[in-house]
Order: C-alpha cells, then sequence, then structure tokens
C-alpha cells in the first residue's frame, strides 16, 4: 500500500465518523418535555454496546486531531495519559448531543433512551451530572482493571432488576423506546467493526512513512517562523523514499541575485550544518532510526532556488558526526 493510499485509509474512519454525527445532528428530534415511555427498563446488553458505541464514536472525533496535530501524545507511555484526559470531554460531548437531539447515536440505534423517571427528558445539567457518575461509578476514571469489576457489579444489579447508583441519584432511567432483537446485535457489530479499524489504523500510523507524515505536521503547526534575522522557516513536507523536506527563505537582498559560485560555496558551507544539524538532534532521532533523508531547500524572497541539501540518516552513523 503507497502512502496515499495509507493516508486514506486514515482518514477514511475520521470522516466516516464525522459523517455520522452529521447525520446525527442533522435528524435531531425537536425539543420535547414528555414522550411516551414503555414500563419496561433496558436491559443490561443494551445499555452496554450503546454506551460503548456512543463513547468510542466521541473519542475518534476527540483523539484524532490530537494524534494528527500532536502526534507526540501517543507515543513513549503518553498514549494513556492521553485517553484518560480525555475521558472527562467524552461525557461532556456524550450529554451536549443528548441536550441537542435528545438522543444519542448508539441509544437511538438500540432502541433505548435515558429519561427522567416521568418519562420527560432529562436536562442537561442532570443528564452530565449522570455521565460523570458513569464515569465515576462505572468506569473507574477509564482504570481498565477497576473498571472490569465495576462493570461486572453493575451488570449483576441489572440482571437482579436493581436501579444503578447513577439512576438513583439522578432521579432517571434507561427505558426500551423501540422493540427489536436485532438492535443490541447491530450496535454490536458495528461497535466490533469501529475496533477493527481503529486495530488497523494503529497499524498503518506505525508505518514509517506515516509517521514521517505525522513528523511533518508538527512541524507545520508551528510555520512560517523566523530562525534568525535573515532565515524563515515556511513550512515541510513528506517526500517519496522516506524522506521529508524543510523549506527556507533567505530573506536578505544579497540572496535575490546569486551567481553559480555563490550558491555552490553557499550549500558547501550548509552541508556541514545541517549534516551536524541532524545528525547530533535528539528530536530527529526518532526519523534518523526509520532511515529517513533530510532534505532543506532554500529559497530568496521570490521563490528563486539558491541550494537543496540533503543528508541520509545512515551519513550520520561515522565519528565525526556521532
Amino acid at each position: 500500500m503507497n502512502s496515499d493510499n495509507q493516508i486514506t485509509a486514515i482518514g477514511a474512519p475520521v470522516a466516516a465518523t464525522t459523517n455520522a454525527v452529521t447525520i446525527a445532528l442533522e435528524n435531531c428530534e425537536l425539543p420535547v418535555t414528555t414522550v411516551d415511555v414503555s414500563p419496561e427498563l433496558a436491559t443490561p446488553w443494551p445499555r452496554y454496546w450503546a454506551r460503548s458505541f456512543d463513547y468510542v464514536l466521541w473519542l475518534c472525533l476527540l483523539v484524532f486531531p490530537i494524534a494528527w496535530y500532536a502526534p507526540g501524545a501517543f507515543e513513549n507511555g503518553f498514549a494513556l495519559i492521553t485517553y484518560l484526559a480525555t475521558l472527562p470531554l467524552v461525557m461532556l460531548l456524550d450529554a451536549t448531543v443528548y441536550s441537542l437531539c435528545g438522543n444519542t447515536p448508539g441509544k437511538a440505534m438500540a432502541g433505548i433512551r435515558v429519561l427522567n423517571e416521568d418519562g420527560t427528558k432529562a436536562a442537561f445539567a442532570r443528564y452530565l451530572y449522570r455521565n460523570f457518575q458513569v464515569y465515576l461509578r462505572g468506569m473507574a476514571l477509564g482504570i481498565t482493571f477497576i473498571a472490569v469489576f465495576t462493570m461486572i457489579y453493575s451488570y449483576s444489579k441489572l440482571r437482579a432488576h436493581e436501579t444503578l447508583s447513577w439512576d438513583q441519584k439522578t432521579e432517571t432511567g434507561v427505558f426500551r423506546v423501540r422493540l427489536g432483537w436485532w438492535r443490541s446485535w447491530l450496535v454490536a457489530c458495528l461497535c466490533f467493526g469501529i475496533f477493527g479499524g481503529l486495530a488497523y489504523i494503529g497499524l498503518l500510523m506505525k508505518s514509517p512513512e506515516n509517521q514521517i507524515r505525522f513528523g511533518v505536521a508538527a512541524v507545520n503547526i508551528d510555520t512560517p517562523k523566523m530562525i534568525d534575522e535573515i532565515t524563515r522557516l515556511d513550512g515541510a513536507q513528506a517526500l517519496p523514499d522516506r524522506a521529508m523536506q524543510y523549506n527556507f527563505t533567505i530573506l536578505s537582498e544579497d540572496a535575490d541575485d546569486v551567481d553559480q559560485e555563490y550558491r555552490k560555496a553557499f550549500e558547501a558551507e550548509m552541508q556541514k550544518q545541517v549534516e551536524k544539524t541532524i545528525c547530533l538532534s535528539d528530536d530527529l532521532k526518532p526519523f534518523r532510526d526509520l532511515g529517513t533523508t533530510f532534505h532543506y531547500r532554500f529559497s530568496n524572497r521570490f521563490g528563486g532556488l539558491i541550494a537543496v541539501v540533503s543528508v541520509r540518516s545512515n551519513e550520520c552513523t561515522t565519528p565525526a558526526t556521532r
């Protein structure tokens, strides 16, 4: 698979997720105060799969932009910290969608809905408080090895037809509002599909080409910027064959009209400096380990080419550049 197809594959789940939310918002129910509710409360598995679908959906919407613009948030053990820090935002987003639409996508597909005990729609503040009770008491703040026990406990209470603590505190319940045995299976299959897609994306993100693309994206967040009084970094770009290029502009008038001799002298001098910078930079070590070729392109104020300096990662293995 080439790099363009890999990026397309990475972007597709993001686009699909965004489209799902867009469709959900476009089909929001009109504000209601009372609905016709079956007295039957939802059973454990529809609740579980609906919540899982919603939370994974919101996580995708929040995590993909972070992964694109700040890939370091998922490196060197930071992935767990990023996940735990994102969960409160998931609760907020979930409550916002419920408040706007009257339900969330997962619960709507499962045919269930969170309502007050009298059958009215829960207010935003109440639903948000309920979400954070779920986050604290049901999900154990996202700490997996504790959450396993809290979820088993919640399941056993629901099987015994007991009310869960977050429903008691908020005087709400999860009611069946649409029938159909297939609804839980549908949401469960969609959840597994999302999990499989995320696993596939994770494999793609580990490819050298995509790691270079993420590195380039991180550089471009902070560009253009001045390196010194006459040198401006305009941005970076990913090139084929595991290469990345930094584009610089020399703003001095002296660079506007230079001869071939000046170009050769400039290129020779910059070659030494660029090679030293690339080979000694700790920040670039992950890219050197990938076998990346680094190109530095220097142009004048009018876009005219002054020089292109290239350094291959394997050139950094010699004693002179260590």
